[in-house]
């Protein structure tokens, strides 16, 4: 089973140090020292500065991370969550507000002062964007299939054996830690729990602390019918590699890794029995980028020796993910994108050769379904 993750604690802020306090009983607290920056785990710290009073308390039901900035680190945790829905019996949040507290104190010039305001102000509104999701014991990062395949020892072959025999959603992972299972993909702040996770090398179990967090959307929809309930879910999954806007990061990196990559899943429950159809989308995985502030920028295809080893790279990872692969090209047959879209097809054609686990077609939507025609999307599922 999973280690058992804090879901709530309190923040306790002094001149020298801030404690986080679990709500739990008998677990240990983090202290930040704010003179050494040094990070220990202290049962019942609070009773060493018995006769202090806190300058500042706060209440948070999770630790998203420790975030460099001009001061130093930034503690940032968790202090407003909604509720998404259920799966499965378990709970998915959203995180709805975050709060920062600086682990140093350092003086700022009055110019520094006012780069860290603007920081931080953009990565509340970042955080509370909406786009931000978690769970204390359920595993948003991977599919239903992956799931499975994870708690059964990567053998598929029971897939269809009843749900009672069957474990689909727990991590039988060494300790069950949840953040180690986690995609790495979709683990927006693996690299912000880093100092909590190296804590682990000082004998100090961090597990409890830390709370994978996905970037992403999770839909979850209960309607009754004959008198059984139907889960009707969609989680959306955006990676964090070759993260970018739109026009300003597109194409595929040397390590296979595409920009604007997103993983989406329909999963359908009814008298327990589950069902998945996943979809992956992103850009083309070539080397290519768009330049200029025009509407549409200009297309401009970098020619690489490198390009068919990351191109190969990256559908080789897909395969392994997901065994066999559909690819829809809906790329433009005209203008720029045409020449995007043969050089796909080319870099394509000469990957596929002998093997039969991806299909490949292409729909160019926006001709085919100009002026809002969306109901021409059916010509493509009849295909």
């Amino acid at each position: 089973r999973m280690s058992r993750l804090h879901r709530k604690f309190v923040i306790y802020i002094f001149d020298d140090r801030i404690i986080v306090e679990p709500s739990e009983l008998r677990a240990e607290s983090l202290v930040f020292n704010l003179k050494t920056n040094e990070i220990t785990s202290v049962l019942n710290p609070l009773s060493q500065v018995a006769v202090l009073r806190p300058l500042k308390t706060k209440e948070s039901y999770g630790l998203i991370g420790l975030i460099p900035l001009h001061a130093g680190l930034y503690l940032a945790c968790i202090t407003d969550r909604s509720l998404v829905g259920v799966i499965n019996s378990k709970s998915i949040y959203r995180i709805e507000k975050v709060s920062f507290y600086p682990l140093s104190n350092s003086t700022l010039s009055e110019k520094q002062k006012k780069y860290e305001a603007t920081y931080l102000r953009l990565l509340k509104n970042l955080l509370r964007s909406r786009d931000f999701y978690f769970a204390y014991d359920f595993d948003l990062s991977n599919s239903l299939q992956t799931n499975f395949n994870l708690n059964n020892n990567g053998n598929s072959n029971n897939i269809n054996t009843s749900n009672s025999e069957r474990n689909l959603w727990y991590s039988t992972t060494t300790d069950g830690s949840l953040y180690k299972r986690f995609d790495k993909r979709f683990f927006w702040n693996k690299r912000i729990l880093k100092p909590i996770i190296k804590l682990e090398d000082q004998g100090i179990n961090s597990s409890p602390w830390l709370l994978p967090i996905m970037r992403g959307c999770v839909l979850i929809h209960v309607v009754l019918i004959n008198d059984s309930c139907l889960d009707f879910v969609i989680i959306s999954r955006r990676s964090r590699f070759k993260a970018g806007t739109r026009y300003k990061t597109r194409g595929v990196d040397q390590n296979g890794h595409v920009a604007n990559y997103i993983q989406t899943e329909q999963l359908i429950c009814y008298n327990n029995n589950w069902c998945s159809f996943v979809q992956i989308r992103g850009s083309i995985p070539l080397f290519w980028e768009q330049r200029g502030l025009k509407f549409t920028p200009e297309l401009i295809i970098n020619q690489s020796e490198e390009t068919m080893k990351s191109f190969t790279l990256h559908f080789e990872n897909q395969l392994k993910l997901h065994q066999k692969i559909l690819i829809v090209n809906l790329l433009d047959s005209s203008g720029a994108e045409a020449r995007l879209s043969r050089s796909f097809k080319d870099h394509l054609d000469e990957f596929i050769t002998n093997n039969s686990n991806i299909i490949y077609e292409h729909f160019d939507f926006h001709s085919i379904c100009k002026n809002g025609q969306f109901f021409k999307v059916s010509t493509l599922i009849e295909n």
